[in-house]
């Protein structure tokens, strides 16, 4: 019933362009809990809907971070929010001004993606459980993700605890887990995040300096963690996990832009620069959290003789789907370097299309090209913003390196 009253609204706002100016959004202003249901668990995150001069605004809260949506429309008590960057959006049917029931639905997914929804207005706490916390878990662990098995993978579980509010991320060897946000209760301890595409839920037992839980992620993945307390542990250096294969000594390619012309390294307007390679796609999170650092470098640099290409790796039933993801990503951000639609949201595709390269393990991988055309660093994954002093540590060793690199004379 909601998913079918939902899409006739839709059609008729898509229809009218926008809301009418007299639907009253200020029945749903304030704080509101919403939370999926994935895996039989229940996974809390905060929103805030609040006028902002002409607009009104659905923002996403995970901690530090905040995620603003702007394409929100009411018709009668269904709403809907088209998420931001993402395909993604939230379908739901106001039972009264503070609770609503509907949908979170990912457009760009094989299939029909939904995922049951229920929101709360007035609600500050995102997890019910709140006694006092036996154990203050605040530091750095060494996790295993799916211990003894042939998926295991190793990470990094960085936390900060105060009282019960905890805030942290997971580091891995292709990226971090963003901010995620939740309380410590007793001896467990509960993480959640929703970034407009993806749902994570963390749930664990404490004791002591081991730590054993649950990781559910959107509607089917779930794999057991392990951690214990450690200091000093680490992960592989990110800038050799990829290389160039033997007998390579640059990277090439030729990939239509979003106007359907071929670019190419050799391109005359590459020729001399320092160029960077961004392996990305418009569904990555730790992508889009690249992509914003590479505006600021480029808006910083771009005129001493930097050129970003962003090379596109999409969802997507075929190309013109596809590129109308990354025209969406482009016009959002807005993005003021180059974007060109590689192949399919694939790893295995992105390393057939770049043979160069010794295999493709994650997105984003970065490629530094100096002005000669020599590949001078490759970067595997992105520790973003919400890993504190490793994405700090990027950015500086990151631009020590852009600096280096555009100091050096062309050679041609």
């Amino acid at each position: 019933m909601v998913k079918q009253g939902v899409l006739l609204f839709t059609v008729l706002s898509a229809m009218l362009g926008c809301a009418p100016s007299h639907v009253n959004y200020e029945r749903i202003h304030g704080p509101w809990l919403f939370e999926l249901t994935i895996g039989g668990q229940t996974l809390p995150f905060h929103v805030r809907i609040e006028d902002d001069s002409t607009l009104t605004v659905f923002s996403v809260n995970n901690g530090a971070e905040h995620i603003r949506a702007e394409k929100l429309t009411m018709r009668g008590d269904s709403l809907f929010v088209q998420l931001p960057v993402f395909n993604t959006s939230i379908e739901a049917h106001l039972l009264s001004d503070s609770v609503l029931t509907g949908e979170f639905v990912d457009h760009s997914r094989q299939g029909d993606y939904r995922i049951p929804l229920h929101g709360q207005k007035g609600l500050l706490q995102r997890f019910n459980d709140q006694i006092p916390a036996r154990d203050d878990i605040s530091g750095r662990w060494a996790v295993g993700f799916s211990p003894g098995t042939v998926n295991a993978y190793p990470a990094i579980g960085e936390f900060h605890q105060e009282g019960n509010d905890l805030t942290g991320t997971f580091l891995t060897t292709t990226g971090d887990f963003r901010f995620l946000e939740g309380s410590v209760s007793g001896d467990s301890m509960f993480l959640s995040s929703f970034d407009g595409a993806h749902a994570l839920l963390f749930k664990a037992r404490v004791s002591g300096d081991s730590i054993s839980g649950q990781f559910w992620s959107g509607i089917h993945w779930q794999e057991p963690w392990k951690g214990v307390r450690d200091k000093d542990v680490h992960l592989p250096d990110p800038e050799f996990l990829t290389s160039l294969r033997p007998g390579y000594s640059k990277m090439e390619f030729s990939f239509p832009d979003l106007q359907g012309q071929l670019v190419s390294l050799t391109d005359a307007r590459f020729v001399g620069k320092v160029v960077i390679v961004q392996l990305m796609g418009s569904w990555c999170p730790n992508c889009l959290d690249e992509t914003r650092y590479l505006m600021d470098i480029h808006s910083r640099l771009g005129h001493k003789g930097l050129e970003i290409v962003a090379l596109g790796f999409e969802r997507g039933r075929d190309d013109d789907e596809r590129m109308a993801n990354l025209r969406r990503l482009k016009d959002h951000l807005p993005l003021p370097y180059t974007v060109l639609l590689a192949g399919s949201a694939s790893k295995d595709d992105a390393a057939e299309k770049l043979p160069m390269l010794s295999h493709v393990l994650a997105f984003p991988t970065t490629v530094f090209i100096d002005r000669r055309g020599r590949v001078r660093r490759i970067h595997t994954g992105f520790s973003g913003p919400g890993t504190g002093e490793h994405y700090h540590a990027f950015v500086l060793r990151t631009e020590a390196l852009i600096g280096e690199l555009l100091e050096e004379k062309p050679v041609f």
